[in-house]
Protein backbone atom coordinates (compact mmCIF):
# COMPACT_ATOMS: atom_id res chain seq x y z
CA UNK A 1 0.00 0.00 0.00
CA UNK A 2 1.35 3.43 -1.12
CA UNK A 3 1.47 6.57 1.41
CA UNK A 4 1.50 9.66 -0.36
CA UNK A 5 3.12 12.13 1.94
CA UNK A 6 0.68 14.93 3.68
CA UNK A 7 2.65 18.30 3.43
CA UNK A 8 1.69 20.25 6.51
CA UNK A 9 0.19 23.70 5.94
CA UNK A 10 2.05 26.39 7.99
CA UNK A 11 -0.64 28.47 7.89
CA UNK A 12 -2.87 26.12 9.90
CA UNK A 13 -0.46 25.63 12.68
CA UNK A 14 -0.09 27.93 14.98
CA UNK A 15 3.02 26.87 16.75
CA UNK A 16 5.55 29.86 17.91
CA UNK A 17 7.91 28.28 15.46
CA UNK A 18 5.86 28.23 12.35
CA UNK A 19 4.63 31.64 13.59
CA UNK A 20 8.18 32.91 13.30
CA UNK A 21 9.28 31.10 9.80
CA UNK A 22 6.31 32.90 8.43
CA UNK A 23 7.57 36.58 10.28
CA UNK A 24 11.02 36.09 8.75
CA UNK A 25 9.58 34.90 5.28
CA UNK A 26 7.58 37.98 4.93
CA UNK A 27 9.82 40.47 6.77
CA UNK A 28 11.12 41.68 3.11
CA UNK A 29 7.78 42.13 2.19
CA UNK A 30 6.93 44.23 4.81
CA UNK A 31 10.07 46.22 4.27
CA UNK A 32 9.18 46.88 1.11
CA UNK A 33 5.49 47.83 1.72
CA UNK A 34 6.85 50.35 4.74
CA UNK A 35 9.45 51.92 2.24
CA UNK A 36 6.39 52.60 -0.25
CA UNK A 37 4.34 54.10 2.18
CA UNK A 38 6.75 56.11 3.93
CA UNK A 39 7.90 58.05 0.96
CA UNK A 40 4.22 59.72 1.17
CA UNK A 41 4.82 60.75 4.45
CA UNK A 42 5.84 63.96 6.50
CA UNK A 43 9.43 63.52 7.79
CA UNK A 44 8.28 63.66 11.42
CA UNK A 45 6.64 60.37 11.40
CA UNK A 46 8.91 58.02 12.31
CA UNK A 47 9.86 54.74 10.33
CA UNK A 48 10.65 52.92 12.76
CA UNK A 49 6.84 53.19 14.32
CA UNK A 50 5.64 52.34 10.95
CA UNK A 51 7.76 49.62 10.84
CA UNK A 52 6.30 47.99 13.72
CA UNK A 53 2.70 49.26 13.37
CA UNK A 54 3.43 46.83 10.13
CA UNK A 55 5.02 44.02 11.93
CA UNK A 56 1.89 44.07 13.95
CA UNK A 57 -0.30 43.49 10.70
CA UNK A 58 1.91 41.01 9.42
CA UNK A 59 2.04 39.11 12.81
CA UNK A 60 -1.91 39.68 12.90
CA UNK A 61 -2.31 38.41 9.47
CA UNK A 62 -0.49 35.50 10.64
CA UNK A 63 -2.63 34.48 13.21
CA UNK A 64 -6.22 35.13 11.36
CA UNK A 65 -4.93 33.62 8.45
CA UNK A 66 -7.79 31.21 6.86
CA UNK A 67 -6.51 28.92 4.23
CA UNK A 68 -9.98 27.96 3.11
CA UNK A 69 -10.86 30.53 1.75
CA UNK A 70 -10.08 31.61 -1.73
CA UNK A 71 -7.02 34.13 -1.19
CA UNK A 72 -2.98 33.92 -0.89
CA UNK A 73 -1.41 34.68 2.65
CA UNK A 74 0.49 37.44 0.45
CA UNK A 75 -2.63 38.86 -0.52
CA UNK A 76 -4.36 38.71 2.53
CA UNK A 77 -0.73 40.06 4.79
CA UNK A 78 -0.09 42.89 2.60
CA UNK A 79 -3.47 44.04 3.44
CA UNK A 80 -3.37 43.61 6.99
CA UNK A 81 0.05 45.70 7.34
CA UNK A 82 -1.00 48.20 5.43
CA UNK A 83 -4.33 48.55 7.51
CA UNK A 84 -2.31 48.42 10.43
CA UNK A 85 0.13 50.84 9.42
CA UNK A 86 -3.22 53.32 8.54
CA UNK A 87 -4.45 52.43 11.99
CA UNK A 88 -1.46 53.99 13.73
CA UNK A 89 -0.88 56.93 11.53
CA UNK A 90 -4.76 57.55 12.39
CA UNK A 91 -4.03 57.21 16.11
CA UNK A 92 -0.91 59.41 15.77
CA UNK A 93 -2.91 62.29 14.15
CA UNK A 94 -4.48 64.26 16.70
CA UNK A 95 -6.30 66.45 14.05
CA UNK A 96 -9.59 64.46 12.75
CA UNK A 97 -10.28 64.11 9.53
CA UNK A 98 -12.92 66.19 8.95
CA UNK A 99 -10.48 69.42 9.76
CA UNK A 100 -7.87 67.86 7.49
CA UNK A 101 -10.17 68.13 4.63
CA UNK A 102 -11.64 71.23 5.31
CA UNK A 103 -7.90 72.49 5.24
CA UNK A 104 -7.01 70.57 2.15
CA UNK A 105 -9.86 72.58 0.64
CA UNK A 106 -8.47 76.07 2.18
CA UNK A 107 -5.07 75.03 0.59
CA UNK A 108 -6.50 74.13 -2.70
CA UNK A 109 -8.75 77.59 -2.49
CA UNK A 110 -5.69 79.82 -1.13
CA UNK A 111 -3.45 78.41 -4.65
CA UNK A 112 -6.22 78.82 -6.85
CA UNK A 113 -7.15 82.27 -5.27
CA UNK A 114 -2.92 83.55 -5.79
CA UNK A 115 -2.83 82.10 -9.55
CA UNK A 116 -6.24 84.19 -10.38
CA UNK A 117 -5.26 87.01 -8.69
CA UNK A 118 -1.67 87.01 -9.06
CA UNK A 119 -1.21 87.65 -5.32
CA UNK A 120 -2.07 86.65 -1.78
CA UNK A 121 -6.30 86.53 -1.47
CA UNK A 122 -7.48 88.70 1.81
CA UNK A 123 -9.59 86.90 4.42
CA UNK A 124 -12.45 88.37 2.96
CA UNK A 125 -11.50 87.14 -0.41
CA UNK A 126 -11.12 83.67 1.06
CA UNK A 127 -14.35 83.75 2.76
CA UNK A 128 -16.06 84.66 -0.20
CA UNK A 129 -14.72 81.81 -1.95
CA UNK A 130 -15.48 78.99 0.97
CA UNK A 131 -19.01 80.64 1.52
CA UNK A 132 -17.99 81.20 4.62
CA UNK A 133 -18.54 84.81 7.22
CA UNK A 134 -15.39 86.84 7.96
CA UNK A 135 -15.71 85.30 11.48
CA UNK A 136 -16.23 81.47 10.65
CA UNK A 137 -13.91 81.73 8.57
CA UNK A 138 -11.37 83.24 10.71
CA UNK A 139 -12.64 80.50 13.46
CA UNK A 140 -11.75 78.07 11.06
CA UNK A 141 -8.50 79.14 10.18
CA UNK A 142 -7.33 79.06 14.35
CA UNK A 143 -8.59 75.42 14.08
CA UNK A 144 -7.41 74.12 11.28
CA UNK A 145 -3.72 75.89 11.76
CA UNK A 146 -1.04 73.87 12.98
CA UNK A 147 0.46 73.89 16.12
CA UNK A 148 3.89 73.09 17.01
CA UNK A 149 3.98 69.66 19.42
CA UNK A 150 7.32 69.42 21.08
CA UNK A 151 8.51 65.34 21.92
CA UNK A 152 9.40 65.45 25.77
Amino acid sequence: MLRTAVKSNPYNEKSQQTREQLVLKYAPMLKRIVSRMAARFPPEVDHEEIYQAGMIGLLDAVDKYDPSRDTQFQTYAEYRIKGSILDELRALDWVPRSVRSAATEWERTWNEQCSSLGREPTDQEMAGKLSLSLSDYHDFVNHASPLSLISI
